[in-house]
């Protein structure tokens, strides 16, 4: 049952005891939002209503797929930029919010139509042709020259097993898991994928965006973390003007090649981004909250290494501006996608 399973409860719960902590390290830091100071380079920190497209022009090119920008009544700007591209693209809301409105488009017409419908600043993103997808969560103090990655997961993306009986829905609402996720997952279908019976042993992939709210598995591979990882994203992160800590969700050959440095970031994630390991399966609540409060603890060091360096946290007046600002923008993307 959902109940039972920590992962599926609503954010605002799992994060609960987190708002006490807060308070006493804001206290300590004579500021409630003194987080903001440990990525200089992202609006807010990266905690909340930041912009996908300011992050990737942070990225050297080298790492990103085709990236385009494209605000809200530009038709002219996506009429431009059709021809540069190379379908399937994905598509993604340019302040989001854990994958919502993010699609898989494969055509021009339904780039054009889906872009109209939602009128709303849009990232488009050419499909990253690697293999493996990743979620590496690193940091590096500002005193330093080298950091830490400290969580590590390997992607699966959800799936059916066909039986040449059910239909793709059916098979979705036999799942003990995918039932979970099903009003997720559904309404990126089409009708004739949903009403489709695959083969007995057929193995159908049912979404290729890597989210935990879209169905995907997160597996834990902290146990894969060594030198030669750290080492490539000391190196990476040194590029990032502004940013100590975040998450990077990426695709790569293989992760030995990760290891090496041969990878594509699908996105950048600030304070707002999750330990993804925390999400694999049988991790406990305990153990979680243990993480999410470490984390918090390094939020707060390198903030306070930063104010000392010069560092200044937005007024308040600002940041109640932004948080506003975004809450209503949250408010509209959620009915959009209803």
């Amino acid at each position: 049952m959902k109940w039972s399973r920590w992962e599926y409860w609503p954010f605002w719960f799992i994060y609960a005891p987190l708002f006490i902590y807060w308070i006493w390290l804001s206290i300590k830091a004579r500021s409630p939002i003194f987080f903001v100071a440990a990525n200089p380079g992202i609006m807010g920190g990266g905690i909340s209503g930041e912009s996908k497209q300011d992050i990737y022009q942070k990225i050297p090119q080298s790492f990103l797929p085709k990236t385009f920008f494209v605000d809200r009544n530009q038709p002219d700007e996506l009429e431009r930029i059709l021809p540069l591209l190379c379908f399937p693209v994905f598509a993604k809301p340019d302040v989001g919010k854990r994958g919502r409105l993010v699609e898989k488009i494969d055509d021009p017409e339904t780039l054009v139509a889906h872009y109209q419908q939602l009128n709303i600043p849009l990232v488009i993103q050419e499909d990253i042709t690697y293999k493996e997808e990743f979620s590496v969560y690193y940091y590096c103090f500002p005193e330093d020259r080298t950091g830490k990655v400290i969580s590590l997961v390997t992607k699966e993306y959800p799936s059916i097993l066909g039986d040449g009986i059910h239909s793709v829905e059916q098979l979705i609402d036999k799942d003990r898991r995918l039932t979970f996720f099903a009003n997720k997952l559904k309404p990126y279908l089409s009708a004739q994928t949903l009403s489709s019976v695959p083969l007995s042993g057929e193995t159908k992939i049912l979404s290729t965006i890597g989210n935990h709210s879209r169905g995907t598995i997160f597996h834990d591979s902290r146990a894969q973390i060594d030198d030669a990882l750290r080492a490539t994203f000391d190196d990476f992160f040194q590029q990032l003007e502004g940013i100590h800590i975040g998450r990077v969700d990426l695709k790569a050959p293989s992760l030995a090649d990760l290891k090496k440095g041969t990878f594509q970031v699908v996105e950048i994630n600030g304070l707002g981004a999750e330990l993804a390991h925390i999400y694999s399966t049988g991790y406990s609540l305990l153990n979680a909250n243990r993480e999410i409060f470490n984390l918090w603890d390094i939020i707060y060091k390198i903030s306070t290494q930063n104010r000392a360096k010069g560092v200044e946290i937005v007024p308040i007046r600002k940041a109640f501006t932004w948080f506003i600002t975004y809450i209503r923008y949250s408010r509209n993307l959620k009915s959009t996608s209803n």
